[in-house]
C-alpha cells in the first residue's frame, strides 16, 4: 500500500490527465484503466454510490467490466487513496471520492483560477 501511494507522489498531478493518473495505479492491468476512469467520474457526478448486492450487476454494466474486475478496481483505488469505501449495514458499500484526493484537486483548481485572473 505504501508503495502505491509513493508511486503517485512521484508524479505531479498537475501535468497528468485522470486517465494517466489511473494508469499509474493499474500499471500491471492496463485494460482496467477505462473502467476505473468511468467509475471515478460516476462517483464524482453523483457524490457517492451505494452498492447493494442487487445493484452490482447494473454498476458493472455501466462501468463496462465484470464483477471481479470491479471489486479489484475498487480495492486498488481505495489502497491508493483515490476513493473511500464505507460499509453501511452488512451488505451495502458506499463509494466516495477521498477527501485527500478532492482537496488536492481543488487546490489545483484554485491555482488555475488565480493564474487565469492575473
Amino acid at each position: 500500500m505504501a508503495r502505491e501511494r509513493a508511486t503517485l507522489r512521484l508524479y505531479p498531478l498537475k501535468s497528468m490527465t485522470l486517465s494517466e493518473l489511473v494508469a499509474r495505479v493499474f500499471y500491471n492491468r492496463k485494460s482496467l484503466v477505462d473502467a476505473a476512469v468511468k467509475l471515478l467520474l460516476l462517483v464524482k457526478s453523483s457524490g457517492c454510490i451505494e452498492v447493494k448486492p442487487e445493484s452490482i450487476r447494473e454498476l458493472c454494466t455501466v462501468v463496462g467490466t465484470s464483477k471481479s474486475n470491479l471489486l479489484y478496481i475498487v480495492r486498488r483505488l481505495q489502497m491508493c487513496g483515490l476513493i473511500d469505501v464505507e460499509k453501511r449495514g452488512r451488505r451495502v458499500l458506499v463509494i466516495k471520492l477521498s477527501t485527500r484526493f478532492c482537496s488536492v484537486l481543488m487546490s489545483y483548481v484554485d491555482v488555475w483560477r488565480r493564474f487565469l485572473s492575473n
